[in-house]
């Protein structure tokens, strides 16, 4: 994992969960389990690890303890919340809230990542009513929670939430902190790179485009390293709306256009996302019939995901974009 080997590691990990399966140890199947399924994150090997957590979950549903209970129940709504299903991960996560008091986890470092992950869910989904007074309590915890990396990536998180609650300001703050305790040193490849989109994504919104071009290429030079179809898709992304915020929307549209068909690598919330910027290019390009449709295509990916907040935010847009 360390040398970026993922499909190594991922190998000698599945040879050696079949082995304690077989051996008929729950715990230490779960134990093994969960570097597993961190090794398919890494490589984004989503569907894979939604499925083992799938199985790991039923494992862990009939162990005593609440503490692992916990930790498989926040991966699989991250695992979730990562192959689009925001809905049903929804259900996990909240389930896991509801088990920190028992075991004991109260105030912890898995309590706050647990509330980091329900925080992105809902800001996924468009259902940021929640939002503030779980950022608050997340930041407070973290605050108290002596381990390493802890307050850096809630700070991320908040800045993230901000960003989606279109508070510009609290966004382009949060992320500055956050970057005073996150370093690739700190945060492995595929976060660094994540921490990276987030970054540029927030610089873009709030106006720094200078410094929003440095940390893309930050993010274009540890993708190189990854070798990720799904990375290098939502990097590309990110390029389009940095050549839109320059007014370069015939450039960013060619950008959309080569994400959003039948091969795209993206694919649920992600894909939708990209459809609505698509559409966005193609309505400031004067070409409002095919922005309609593009939209028609985003909000009919969001109902399919649950998300149907944001697919009514959806079809109002192509409302608007009708009317003009």
């Amino acid at each position: 994992m360390q040398s970026n080997d993922y499909a190594r590691s991922i190998e000698l990990l599945r040879d050696l969960y079949a082995q304690v399966l077989a051996e008929g140890d729950p715990m230490r199947s779960i134990e093994v389990g969960l570097q597993l399924q961190r090794a398919l994150q890494t490589h984004g090997d989503h569907d894979q690890r939604l499925a083992l957590l799938e199985e790991l979950a039923a494992t862990a549903s009939d162990q005593p303890s609440d503490a692992v209970r916990v930790a498989v129940l926040t991966e699989l709504g991250s695992a979730l919340r990562d192959t689009g299903y925001l809905s049903r991960a929804r259900t996990p996560l909240e389930s896991a809230l509801a088990l920190l008091r028992p075991a004991r986890l109260h105030g912890t470092s898995e309590h706050v990542r647990l509330l980091g992950t329900l925080v992105s869910v809902l800001c996924e989904l468009s259902d940021t009513g929640p939002v503030p007074s779980l950022v608050s309590e997340m930041l407070e915890l973290a605050e108290s929670v002596d381990a390493p990396g802890i307050l850096g990536r809630s700070q991320w998180v908040a800045a993230m939430a901000y960003d989606q609650l279109g508070s510009a300001e609290d966004a382009h703050t949060f992320i500055v902190r956050a970057r005073q305790h996150l370093t690739p040193a700190t945060l492995t490849l595929r976060d660094w790179l994540r921490f990276c989109r987030s970054t540029t994504s927030i610089l873009l919104n709030t106006g720094h485009l200078d410094d929003a071009h440095e940390w893309l290429l930050g993010a274009e030079q540890t993708t190189s390293l990854m070798n990720v179809p799904a990375e290098t898709a939502a990097l590309a992304a990110l390029r389009a709306r940095h050549e839109s915020a320059l007014g370069r929307h015939e450039s960013a549209l060619k950008l959309y256009v080569g994400l959003t068909g039948e091969d795209s690598p993206l694919s649920g919330l992600q894909l939708a996302r990209v459809c609505l910027a698509k559409a966005e290019e193609l309505r400031a390009l004067n070409r409002p019939e095919e922005a309609a449709e593009a939209l028609r295509g985003a909000a009919a990916i969001c109902e399919e995901n649950g998300a149907y907040q944001l697919a009514v935010q959806m079809w109002r847009r192509m409302d608007e974009i009708r009317s003009h």
